[in-house]
C-alpha cells in the first residue's frame, strides 16, 4: 500500500489498541515446527533501522508523516538518536533512541518496518526503553504489533504495556506465536501519551536503549524415502530436499557410500528450501550389501543438518576365472626341478584367453609352462629347473594368470635344498706392488652340505718374472691357505687378474683376485726403427726415444757400439733427462763397403744401462763399368783402326755416361759412333792416323763420366 493508506489504517488501530490497553503480552508462549536445526539470528534491529523506518505523528488534532532525525523541538512529534544521554535509572547511555509523540493530550507517534520475514522457528521482541532522567514524565503506552498490509489490520499484538517514569528504566522480551511465523509482515513499534495531565507532551520523552526482533531461523532435509536399490555397473537417481529459511547457501554433502560407489548433486549449494537430484553410480566391482548412507547439508561451523537413507547395492553377472596350484610347495636339491600342476576354470561364463606368467625365481632357477596358455577350463605343467648357483632355502613365487581384464596370483614355496658342496674365497679382491715386491693372499675353502673331500688349489693368471708359494696346495674344507706371488724386476708392470681354482670329488670352484704391479724407477730405450739401409755416402736419421717408468727423472747418457770404418754418428742431444727424445744420424762413406752391421744404442742413467739394438745395411752405390777391346793396335800413316767400347751399369746405375779420349797426339783424331747413353750401351771408337803423323808408341786413355763418376 502506498503511504497514506498504510498511515490511515495505522491511525484506525488506535481503538483497537485501547481494547488492549489492560492486557500485557509479555511471555507469549511459541512452538517451534519439528526443524532437524536453527539457527538464531537478528532479524530486525529496529532500533538500527530506525533511519529507514516509515515515521507517523498525531493525536485528537490529526497526524501526519514525520522525518528521522529530529529536530527535538518539533511540537508535531519527532523519532532520532541522541548520544551520552542520562535516563531515569541514573545511567547515562552513549546512543539512544527517542520518540517523541505529538505535543498534546493522547499524542502518539509510530515507526513501520516494512516487509520484515519471521523465521520459521521462533521470532521474540526484545526492548529496553526508559524516560529522559527529570522529565516531567507521565504514563505512556508503548507497543509492538504485526500490521496485515492486505487486510489493514493489526494482526497480532506481540507487547502492550503502559510505562510509568517510577518506572525505570525497563526491558521487555516478547515471543510471537508460530501461527505468525514463516511469513513477512510490517512491523510497528508504537508510543502513545496517557492520561489526563494537560496538552504538554514533557512527559512523554520516551527513549529505547535496544529495540529488536530476533529468530531462529530453521533447516532440514528430506533424503530419499524409500531405499535406493542399484546394481554393480548402473546408476539411479533420487530426490534430495532443503526445506527451511535458513538465509544462507548450504552445501550438500554425501558420506557412508560403500567402495566402488560415486555420487553427485544437481545443485550440490543454494539457499532452502531447493531440490537436489543425487545421481548414484556403481563401478563394475562395486561393493554389495546394504549401507546406511549419509547426507549432510552444511554451512562451516554455523549450521549442519544430517540425515540418512538406505542403498541396497546388487551384484551384476561377473565373468571370471579361477587359479589353483597343487602342490603348493616343493622341495629340490640344488640342481634338481619342481613340478606343478595349474588349473583355471571358467566362472559366469568366462570364455576368453588366459596367459600364465611367473615372477620370483630365485638365481639360477628357470621355468617351463605347458601349455603356457588357453581357454578355460586347462591345466598346465609348470616345471622350475634349479642349478648348482641356486640359493638354498625357501623361495616364494608368484604364478601369474591374466585374460579378459582379469588377474589371479598364487604363490608356490620353492625349497631349494644345498648338495654337499664347497665354497672358496680369496681375500683381499685387491693388492698393489712394486716390481720386485711380493704380494699375499688368504685362500679360503668352507664346507657346505657336509662337504668332506679332499680339496686341490690351483692358480692362473701369473704375470711373467713372477712366482708362487702355497702354504697349503690342498685339504678337507675348511681350509685355509696362504697364498704369496714374489714379482721380479722384469715383471711388466700392469694390472693381473690372478684366478685360485679348488677342485674336488666332481666339484670345481673358483675366485679370482687382481694383482696390480707397478713400474720401479726406470727408463727404456727404443728406436723408431730396429734396421735402416743406405747407400755409401749417404745419411740418415733415426728417432731415439728415452721413456721414464716409475718416476725416473735421470740425466740418461747416450752412445754407439759397433761403429766400423767408414761408419759415422750423431746423436743430438747426446744426453738429458728422461724422458727426452734425441735423433741419431747415421753417415756411410763412400769407401764403406757395403754389408750389414750390428750397432747398439747405449743408454746410462743413474745406476741403470738400457740398449738398443740397430741393423745397418750398406748398400753399394749405383756406378757403371766400361771396357774397350782390342786393348792395343798398330796402324799405318793415314790408316784408322776401330776399338769396341763397352759401357755396362752395376747397383741399378740409370744416369747418362759420355765417352771422350784423351792424350791424343797431334795428328790423330778420335770419334765414337754412340758418344753417350745410358747403360748398358756399346760404342765404336775410331782413330785415325794423318799421312804426317808422327811415328811413335801413343796411350791413349779411354774417359767415361756419369752423375759425378768418372772411369
Amino acid at each position: 500500500m502506498d503511504r497514506k493508506s498504510f498511515s490511515g489504517s495505522i491511525v484506525l488501530l488506535m481503538a483497537f489498541l485501547l481494547i488492549f490497553s489492560t492486557t500485557s503480552t509479555q511471555g507469549l508462549e511459541f512452538v517451534l515446527v519439528d526443524y532437524e536445526k536453527s539457527v538464531p539470528m537478528v532479524v530486525l534491529d529496529v532500533f538500527e533501522e530506525a533511519p529507514t523506518a516509515k515515521w507517523q505523528a498525531g493525536g485528537p488534532s490529526g497526524w501526519k508523516n514525520i522525518g528521522f532525525g529530529g529536530p527535538d523541538t518539533n511540537t508535531d512529534g519527532f523519532a532520532m538518536y541522541k548520544n551520552n544521554v542520562k535516563l531515569n535509572d541514573g545511567r547515562t547511555y552513549s546512543k539512544i533512541l527517542e520518540t517523541h509523540p505529538k505535543w498534546e493530550k493522547y499524542g502518539w507517534i509510530l515507526g513501520a518496518y516494512e516487509d520484515v520475514y519471521l523465521p520459521l522457528g521462533s521470532a521474540t521482541f526484545s526492548a529496553k526503553v526508559g524516560f529522559l532522567q527529570d522529565g516531567e514524565a507521565g504514563d505512556v503506552r508503548i507497543s509492538f504489533y504485526l500490521w496485515n498490509e492486505a487486510e489493514h489490520k493489526a494482526e497480532y499484538v506481540a507487547l502492550n504495556t503502559l510505562l510509568s517514569y517510577d518506572d525505570g528504566v525497563k526491558t521487555y522480551s516478547a515471543s510471537i506465536p508460530s501461527d505468525y511465523l514463516g511469513k513477512s509482515w510490517t512491523l510497528v513499534l508504537r508510543v502513545d501519551a496517557w492520561g489526563e495531565t494537560g496538552p504538554s507532551s514533557g512527559q512523554d520523552w520516551v527513549s529505547w536503549v535496544y529495540a529488536y526482533v530476533s529468530g531462529q531461523y530453521v533447516l532440514d532435509l528430506t533424503p530419499p524415502i524409500f531405499p535406493v536399490e542399484l546394481t554393480q555397473g548402473g546408476s539411479e537417481e533420487a530426490k534430495v530436499s532443503l526445506i527451511g529459511d535458513y538465509p544462507k547457501d548450504v552445501s550438500l554433502s554425501i558420506s557412508g557410500l560403500p567402495a566402488g560407489v560415486s555420487a553427485e548433486f544437481s545443485v550440490p549449494s543454494d539457499k532452502a528450501p531447493f531440490t537436489s537430484m543425487l545421481k548414484l553410480t556403481a563401478a563394475d566391482d562395486a561393493e554389495t550389501g546394504t549401507f546406511t548412507v549419509y547426507v549432510t547439508a552444511k554451512r562451516g561451523s554455523e549450521i549442519s543438518v544430517t540425515r540418512t537413507f538406505t542403498l541396497n547395492i546388487e551384484s551384476k553377472a561377473h565373468p571370471d576365472f579361477t587359479l589353483d596350484i597343487s602342490p603348493s610347495s616343493a622341495s629340490v636339491s640344488r640342481g634338481g626341478a619342481a613340478t606343478c600342476s595349474i588349473t583355471i576354470n571358467p566362472l559366469e561364463g568366462f570364455d576368453q584367453p588366459v596367459s600364465l606368467s611367473i615372477s620370483g625365481l630365485p638365481t639360477g632357477a628357470t621355468h617351463e609352462f605347458s601349455p603356457p596358455s588357453g581357454t578355460p577350463p586347462f591345466t598346465s605343467t609348470l616345471e622350475i629347473q634349479t642349478t648348482a648357483t641356486t640359493p638354498p632355502g625357501t623361495h616364494t613365487i608368484m604364478v601369474t594368470a591374466s585374460g579378459g581384464g582379469k588377474t589371479h596370483s598364487e604363490s608356490i614355496d620353492l625349497v631349494v635344498e644345498a648338495v654337499p658342496d664347497f665354497s672358496i674365497e680369496v681375500e683381499p679382491s685387491s693388492i698393489t706392488v712394486k716390481q720386485g715386491e711380493s704380494a699375499e693372499y688368504v685362500i679360503g675353502v668352507a664346507s657346505i652340505g657336509g662337504f668332506g673331500e679332499e680339496v686341490s688349489l690351483s692358480v692362473s693368471g701369473l704375470p711373467d718374472g713372477a712366482t708362487l708359494l702355497l702354504s697349503h696346495t690342498s685339504g678337507i674344507p675348511p681350509l685355509k691357505s696362504i697364498m704369496t706371488i714374489r714379482t721380479s724386476e722384469d715383471t711388466p708392470a700392469g694390472s693381473y687378474v690372478i684366478t685360485v681354482t679348488g677342485t674336488g670329488g666332481e666339484e670345481a670352484h673358483s675366485d679370482s683376485v687382481d694383482l696390480v704391479v707397478e713400474a720401479l724407477p726406470s727408463f727404456s730405450l727404443s728406436l723408431a726403427k730396429s734396421e735402416i739401409s743406405l747407400i755409401q755416402g749417404e745419411s740418415v736419421d733415426l728417432a731415439v726415444n728415452v721413456e721414464s717408468s716409475g718416476g725416473f727423472d735421470e740425466v740418461v747418457e747416450l752412445s754407439m757400439e759397433g761403429l766400423r770404418e767408414g761408419l759415422t754418428s750423431i746423436l743430438d742431444p747426446k744426453s738429458g733427462n728422461a724422458p727426452y727424445a734425441s735423433t741419431l744420424t747415421i753417415t756411410a762413406s763412400k769407401d764403406t763397403p757395403p754389408g750389414i752391421y750390428k750397432l747398439v744404442v747405449i743408454g746410462v742413467g743413474g745406476e741403470l744401462t738400457r740398449k738398443a739394438p740397430l741393423l745397418v745395411k750398406v748398400e753399394a752405390m749405383p756406378s757403371f763399368e766400361v771396357s774397350i777391346s782390342p786393348s792395343s793396335v798398330s796402324i799405318a800413316q793415314g790408316e784408322e783402326a776401330e776399338f769396341t767400347v763397352e759401357v755396362k751399369p752395376s747397383e741399378g746405375f740409370s744416369k747418362a755416361v759420355s765417352l771422350s779420349v784423351t792424350n791424343i797426339p797431334s795428328k790423330m783424331s778420335a770419334k765414337f759412333s754412340t758418344s753417350s747413353g745410358t747403360p748398358p750401351f756399346s760404342s765404336t771408337l775410331t782413330i785415325t792416323a794423318d799421312e804426317k803423323a808422327e811415328v811413335g808408341s801413343y796411350d791413349l786413355a779411354l774417359k767415361a763420366e756419369g752423375d759425378g763418376i768418372v772411369k
